[in-house]
C-alpha cells in the first residue's frame, strides 16, 4: 500500500515536517532539494535548516536498500571496462551479428558508450528475449545472450554485482521519509515493491496539487519568445522581485542558451546559468582531445597549429613549440604517412635533409621527436599506469602550470583525479584485460559533467528536467516545444522499434508528468515555445494539444516587444525613415547622407553603359581578341557573361577575387575539382586503352572505382593544402557515398560503350569564323545508338523545364552548347545527359528512345538560342559593353563582387 500525503500545499508540506528530526525529505534531483531548502530559509522565522535531511533519490536509497551479498556494486568505470573488452574481443574474433555488423566489425570499439548504458537493463531483455522468439530475430537473440552471459561471467570473476539484477531489502534505520514527485523518478518502478508496504515511507505525488491552469504560450519565433521574457524580468525587477524569487529554466539549451545570454547582457540582467559543460571540453582539459587528433592525423601540421595556439594553455617553451609549427608549414609537412609498407615521417624527412647543410635545426629536430614520443606514450598507453605516468611527464615538461589560470589548473586536476579513478577501479579487479585505456579516459570526460558554483548574484538557469519541482516565484520554462519535452526511457534497450512494438510498456513517457509538475509547483509559472525556431519549425506537446490550453502570442511589428537595436536595424536595411522615434536625430542624418550620396558618385558606371575611353577600350580588346578580331569563347566565359556582363569584366578582365564576409574551411570548388577529377581518372583509363566501359560488370567497376578514389583522394592530401581533419573526413565520407551511388545509378542504367573523351576539349568556329567556341566535355561515349555526352554536376542540375524560351538560364545552356560545339564540327549527338551527383540520378536532355523527337526538337530550339546569345556576346565585347540590361535583374544579392558593384537593383531589393 502507498501512503500519500493530502494538504493544502507544497510548502505547508515542508514547514509541517522541519520540527520533528527524525523524518527526512526526499527529492527527484539535487537542484530541487537545495532551492526548496534555501527559499524555505528565506521565507520562514527559521535561522537554521538542517540541510542533511534534504536528500536526493539516489542518496535515499544508499540509506534504506540494502544488498543481501558479499559481493561490491559496479560503478560506471567498471561497465566501461567490460564494454571495451568485450568489444575488442569481438573485433578480433567476430561473433555478433545484429548488435555489431560484421562489416563495420573494426570499428566497433566506438559503441563502448552505447553497450555500457544498456547494461544495467541487460537482464530485462535477456529474460523477454526467451519468451518472444517469434517477433526477434534469431541473430538478436544470439547477440544479447552472448551479451549477457559474458557479462555475468565478468561479475562472478570479479566478485562484482549489477544492482538492478539483485532484489534489495529495506533497511529500518529508525528514520521516516517522505518521497516527493515519485512519479518522475526513472527508477521508482523497480524498488517499489520493497517501499510501498514500509509505515516509515510516504509519497507526495504531483496531483496533490493543482498549480494554475495548463496554458503554453506559442511564440511566431524564438527571438521573439526571449526578447518578450526578457523584457518580463526587467520589468520584476525594476519592481522589487529579488532575483532569488526569478528562475529561468531552457529544454534543448545547446542552441538555446547563446542567444539567452546575449539578450540579458544586452539589458544588464545577471545570470547564474547552472548547466553542466563536459569535462572534455573545457579549459586545461581540451587539450589531452587535441593530442589525440595530433597523433591520429599522423602529427599534421593543421593539428599540431591548433594545438600550440591553444589559448587556454600556457607551454614552458611556447616559443620553440611556434617555430616547430613554422618549420611544419614552411616545408609542407602535411602529415605522415605510409607508402606501401614503408613508413614516412615527413617532419624528419624535413629536418634530416635540411640538417645536412644547416645544424640550427638541430634544437627544433629533438623538440620534435620528444613531443611526438610523448604524444603516442599517451594516446598508444597500453595500461592505466603508463597513461598516468605519460600524462604526469607531459604536463611537467611541457605545460607551464605556474602561468596557467586557476581554473585551468583546477580542471587539470579534475581530469588527472578521473584518470586515477580509472586506474584504482581496474586495479580492483582480479580479471579484466584493459584496451586503450587513453580512449575509455576520454570517453569518461566526455560522459562527465562539470556545472559551474558561481558565488555572483544573478537569476539562476537551468537544463530541463534538473529543475523539476523547484517552487520558485516566478519560473519560466522556455522552448518547451514537443521535442524539447520529450523523455521517453526503453525499459528493454537494445531492441528496434519494430521489435518494441508488441511489447507492453516497452516504454515509459515522463513528458506529461514533468509537464504537469512544471505546472503544478510555484507561484507563476509560464511556459513558452516558439513555432519557428532557429534550426527548425516547432509543435506545442501533445500535453497542451489534448487539452487545448494553447496561447498563440503574435508579437507586434511596433511596441514594447522591439528593442532599439532592431528599430534602429530595420532603418538602416530598408533605407526609411518610417516609425524612428526611438532612432537618435544624428543617426537618421547620416542615414539619410549615406543613401544619397554614396551610391551617387559621379565617375564611370560601367554596369549602365559601354566602356568608352579609347585607350581602355583598345587594352580590352587586346585582352580579348585576336588578331583579326577574332575572338575565343568557351562555356565558362559564355556562362559568366550570360549571368553578369560586369561580373565578367571584373573576374576575366581586372581578375579580381572574389570577396565574401569569411572565408569557409573547405573550399566548394575544391569539391568539385576532386569529384571530376575522379570521373576523369574513372573514365579515361578506358579511351587510353582503346577498351569498352563494362557498364554492367559491378564487380569490377566496384574494385576499380574504389582504387581510383583512394589514389586521387590520398593524393590529393600529400600534394594539396587539406582543411582541418573533421571538415577533410567529411567531406571524404560525401565523395565515396556519392560514387558508390553513382556506381548503383550506373550498373542499373548504363551498357557497354566506346568511351570517346574524357575531359577532352572541342573547338569549332561560329559566325562567319570571327567566334572560336571551345568547351571540356566530362565525357562523350559511342554506343549502339549513337554518339551520347554526359555531364557530371557536384550539385543540382537542370531539368527539362529549364530550357524553355525566352528565360533558358545560364545553367541549362551547357548541354546546347556541347551539343552545338559537336555538331558544328560534324558529329551527330543521338543522347545527351546530365548526372547530379547530389541528387544521385541522371537527367536525360536528349533521349536515346525513338520517342525523343520532343527532346530534340526542344534542344534544337536551346542551341538556336545559344547561337543568338553567343553572337550577341561577341558584339557587345567588341563594343566593350559590360553594363547590365535593365530586363535581366540578376540575383545581386548572393554575388561574390557585390561590394564593388554599384548596381542598383541589390540597393532595391
Amino acid at each position: 500500500m502507498i501512503l500519500y500525503i493530502f494538504m493544502e500545499s507544497f510548502e505547508s508540506i515542508i514547514q509541517s515536517y522541519l520540527d520533528n528530526k527524525d523524518v527526512f525529505l526526499v527529492f527527484p534531483s539535487d537542484v530541487a532539494a537545495r532551492y526548496i531548502s534555501r527559499k524555505i530559509l528565506r521565507t520562514s522565522v527559521r535561522r537554521v535548516i538542517p540541510q542533511e535531511r534534504f536528500l536526493i533519490w539516489d542518496r535515499f536509497k544508499e540509506r534504506v536498500l540494502v544488498y543481501q551479498t558479499s559481493r561490491r556494486p559496479v560503478n560506471s568505470y567498471i561497465r566501461a571496462l567490460f564494454s571495451a573488452r568485450f568489444l575488442h574481443t569481438n573485433s578480433t574474433a567476430p561473433f555478433l551479428e545484429e548488435l555489431v555488423s560484421p562489416n563495420f566489425v573494426s570499428h566497433s570499439t566506438n559503441l563502448i558508450n552505447v553497450i555500457k548504458q544498456n547494461l544495467p537493463l541487460l537482464h530485462r531483455v535477456h529474460d523477454l528475449v526467451k519468451k518472444r522468439k517469434k517477433t526477434i530475430s534469431s541473430k538478436k537473440i544470439a547477440d544479447i545472450q552472448a551479451l549477457y552471459g559474458s557479462y555475468q561471467q565478468f561479475l562472478a570473476e570479479n566478485n562484482l554485482f549489477e544492482p538492478l539484477y539483485e532484489e534489495p531489502v529495506f533497511s529500518d534505520d529508525g528514520n521516516s521519509y517522505v518521497i516527493f514527485f515519485p512519479e518522475i523518478i526513472l527508477d521508482f518502478n523497480s524498488v517499489l515493491p520493497v517501499l510501498q508496504n514500509q509505515n516509515s515511507i510516504s509519497f507526495v505525488g504531483i496531483d496533490r496539487f493543482t498549480g494554475q491552469k495548463n496554458l503554453i504560450t506559442g511564440y511566431d519565433n524564438t527571438s521573439q519568445e526571449i526578447r518578450q521574457m526578457m523584457n518580463t524580468i526587467h520589468h520584476l525587477l525594476n519592481n522589487g522581485i529579488h532575483y532569488d524569487e526569478i528562475v529561468i529554466t531552457v529544454a534543448r539549451h545547446d542552441f538555446f542558451l547563446p542567444y539567452l545570454e546575449r539578450e540579458a547582457y544586452c539589458l544588464d540582467i545577471p545570470l547564474n546559468v547552472h548547466i553542466g559543460t563536459p569535462l572534455i571540453s573545457l579549459p586545461g582539459v581540451s587539450f589531452f582531445k587535441q593530442i589525440e587528433r595530433v597523433v591520429s592525423s599522423g602529427f599534421a601540421c593543421d593539428e599540431l597549429k591548433r594545438l600550440v595556439y591553444n589559448k587556454s594553455m600556457s607551454w614552458q617553451n611556447r616559443d620553440v613549440l611556434e617555430k616547430l609549427v613554422r618549420f611544419g608549414i614552411s616545408y609542407h609537412c602535411v602529415r605522415n604517412y605510409h607508402d606501401g609498407n614503408r613508413f614516412i615521417d615527413i617532419w624528419e624527412y624535413n629536418f634530416k635533409k635540411i640538417l645536412k647543410v644547416n645544424d640550427q635545426y638541430k634544437e627544433l629536430s629533438g623538440q620534435y621527436v620528444l613531443l611526438r614520443n610523448m604524444m603516442q606514450n599517451i594516446v598508444l598507453a597500453g595500461n592505466f599506469s603508463d597513461l598516468l605516468d605519460a600524462v604526469e611527464k607531459y604536463i611537467s615538461v611541457i605545460v607551464d602550470r605556474s602561468a596557467c589560470a586557476e581554473t585551468v589548473k583546477n580542471n587539470l586536476r579534475l581530469a588527472v583525479t578521473i584518470l586515477q579513478e580509472y586506474q584504482r577501479q581496474y586495479n580492483r579487479l582480479s580479471s579484466c584485460e584493459v584496451f586503450s585505456p587513453f580512449s575509455l579516459w576520454m570517453s569518461m570526460l566526455q560522459e562527465k559533467m562539470y556545472v559551474p558554483q558561481f558565488t555572483t548574484p544573478g537569476i539562476a538557469v537551468y537544463p530541463y528536467r534538473v529543475s523539476a519541482g523547484i517552487n520558485a516565484a516566478c519560473h519560466f520554462v522556455v522552448n518547451a516545444d514537443a521535442a524539447g519535452t520529450m523523455l521517453n526511457t526503453s525499459n528493454y534497450p537494445l531492441l528496434s522499434p519494430a521489435e518494441s512494438a508488441s511489447i507492453p510498456n516497452a516504454e515509459t513517457n515522463f513528458a506529461d508528468d514533468y509537464l504537469r509538475l512544471y505546472l503544478s509547483i510555484g507561484d507563476h509559472v509560464m511556459i513558452s515555445y516558439a513555432r519557428t525556431t532557429y534550426t527548425s519549425a516547432a509543435l506545442p506537446p501533445a500535453f497542451f494539444i489534448e487539452q487545448g490550453h494553447i496561447q498563440n502570442m503574435h508579437m507586434p511589428v511596433d511596441g514594447a516587444g522591439r528593442t532599439l537595436t532592431e528599430i534602429e536595424k530595420e532603418v538602416w536595411s530598408s533605407l526609411q525613415n518610417k516609425n524612428t522615434d526611438s532612432v537618435f536625430s544624428i543617426q537618421k542624418t547620416g542615414l539619410e547622407y549615406a543613401a544619397d550620396t554614396v551610391f551617387s558618385v559621379n565617375t564611370a558606371d560601367y554596369t549602365e553603359a559601354p566602356i568608352l575611353h579609347d585607350q581602355a577600350a583598345r587594352r580590352i580588346k587586346g585582352l580579348l581578341f585576336h588578331e583579326d578580331e577574332i575572338i575565343s569563347i568557351s562555356f565558362t566565359d559564355f556562362e559568366l557573361y550570360y549571368n553578369c556582363p560586369f561580373r565578367y569584366f571584373l573576374k576575366k578582365l581586372l581578375q579580381l577575387d572574389p570577396m565574401e564576409w569569411m572565408i569557409n574551411m573547405f573550399d566548394n570548388r575544391w569539391y568539385g575539382i576532386l569529384v571530376h577529377r575522379i570521373f576523369h581518372r574513372f573514365f579515361s583509363e578506358y579511351e587510353e586503352n582503346n577498351s569498352p566501359y563494362p557498364g554492367r560488370d559491378r564487380q569490377f567497376l566496384t574494385r576499380h572505382l574504389e582504387d581510383i578514389i583512394e589514389k586521387v583522394l590520398n593524393s590529393w592530401a600529400f600534394l594539396d593544402s587539406i582543411p582541418p581533419l573533421p571538415v577533410w573526413e567529411y567531406i571524404v565520407k560525401k565523395i565515396v557515398e556519392g560514387f558508390q551511388s553513382f556506381l548503383h545509378t550506373e550498373i542499373e542504367t548504363q551498357k557497354e560503350y566506346t568511351i570517346l573523351g574524357s575531359e577532352k576539349k572541342y573547338e569549332t568556329e561560329l559566325i562567319q569564323k570571327r567566334v572560336i567556341v571551345h568547351g571540356v566535355l566530362d565525357l562523350v561515349f559511342e554506343d549502339e545508338t549513337g554518339i551520347g555526352i554526359i555531364d557530371f554536376k557536384t550539385k543540382n542540375a537542370p531539368e527539362k523545364k529549364a530550357f524553355g524560351l525566352p528565360d533558358i538560364s545560364p545553367e541549362a545552356c551547357q548541354i546546347p552548347f556541347y551539343t552545338m560545339l559537336l555538331e558544328q564540327t560534324g558529329v551527330s549527338v543521338s543522347s545527351a545527359s546530365y548526372y547530379s551527383f547530389l541528387n544521385k540520378k541522371y537527367i536525360e536532355v536528349l533521349s536515346r528512345l525513338k520517342k525523343a523527337e520532343k527532346d530534340r526538337a526542344l534542344l534544337d530550339t536551346a542551341i538556336v538560342f545559344v547561337k543568338d546569345a553567343v553572337r550577341e556576346m561577341a558584339e557587345r565585347l567588341y563594343s566593350c559593353d559590360f553594363s547590365i540590361k535593365k530586363e535581366k535583374e540578376p540575383g545581386c544579392r548572393f554575388c561574390t563582387f557585390r561590394f564593388v558593384c554599384r548596381n542598383k537593383y541589390y540597393i532595391k531589393n
